[in-house]
């Protein structure tokens, strides 16, 4: 019998080892546990308390993200701008150039606290270089969309501390989207737009599948004409005999470009067109239709009434 209790003993005792054990160790773990949501909340508080920046000089490459800036209110801290503002030929400011033409020390020059671009148009070797003078730098993709251009206005509303009218412009967006589908659902009969683009007078090209223009189309409730092709295609004898679209769409700086009805009187292929010889001519300005700004739903919308009479 002392034999048989002795070795009970034994085993009670290691059994109160274990079980100490495993109570220290999740004991141990708890404590690491709530030292690391501790130390994440204390992460958190610090991300969230620190202050948003009062910037005051903004230098904007993109013709879309300047628009947004002049829809928030702040077009008075613009000192500088790429190289053209289409929406607003009033606004004058010094120009830094774009892509190829843009220089670090242009922008430097300005003394800006923010520069805004679109991916396009600033070269990763300027970002760098304006960068390490301690100037905020934030790039954005070009907006071909509704949702895109939604995200892109939001962020910038928040850098700017102007999220409340952030919200406004992009419901007024909406708005505008909304009465086209409206438009749309009422239209059987769909009209066809041929989009021309001219690069110079020697160079006009028609806009196939995948362009930026074929979005913009379908969005106003038309077909692209051009759609027989892919991308950009050289206007030719050969394009104005197999297309014969309804309406013929120019931007305004292509029919610059062209020299104006003077010179387009004078294109073989352009009078080809019977919708161009009966003077059924569109002109909008290209960042509209080449790209999704803050105007493009309503430009959209005034596209569709007159092509639907609504």
């Amino acid at each position: 019998m002392p034999k048989i209790n002795g070795n009970m003993n034994t085993k009670h005792i290691w059994s109160w080892i274990v079980l100490l054990s495993f109570v220290f160790a999740c004991t141990s773990e708890n404590e690491a546990t709530q030292e690391d949501t501790t130390q994440n909340q204390k992460d958190t508080i610090a991300v969230e308390e620190e202050p948003a920046k009062d910037y005051q000089r903004i230098v904007v490459i993109g013709s879309p993200l300047a628009e947004i800036v002049f829809e928030l209110g702040d077009t008075s801290k613009i000192v500088a701008y790429d190289r053209k503002l289409p929406f607003d030929t009033t606004f004058i400011r010094p120009k830094v150039g774009y892509k190829g033409t843009l220089k670090a020390y242009n922008i430097l020059s300005h003394q800006p606290d923010l520069v805004l671009s679109d991916d396009e148009g600033s070269p990763q070797n300027i970002i760098d270089s304006v960068s390490i003078s301690e100037v905020d730098y934030f790039t954005y993709p070009q907006m071909k969309s509704m949702e895109e251009a939604t995200t892109v206005i939001q962020e910038i509303g928040k850098l700017l501390q102007k999220e409340e009218q952030a919200n406004t412009l992009i419901d007024s967006m909406n708005l505008k989207l909304t009465e086209i589908e409206n438009i749309k659902a009422n239209v059987k009969d769909t009209v066809s737009i041929l989009y021309i683009k001219a690069i110079s007078r020697d160079n006009i090209m028609v806009a196939g599948n995948s362009t930026p223009t074929e979005a913009f189309i379908s969005l106003s409730g038309a077909v692209n004409a051009g759609d027989v092709y892919d991308g950009y295609q050289r206007l030719d004898e050969e394009v104005s005999q197999l297309v014969n679209p309804n309406y013929i769409l120019l931007s305004q700086e292509s029919w610059e470009k062209m020299g104006g009805v003077m010179f387009a009187n004078t294109v073989p292929e352009l009078l080809q067109f019977a919708a161009y010889r009966t003077g059924r001519i569109l002109i909008l300005p290209e960042n509209d239709i080449e790209g999704f700004g803050v105007n493009t739903p309503q430009e959209a919308l005034e596209f569709a009434q007159r092509l639907y009479g609504k």
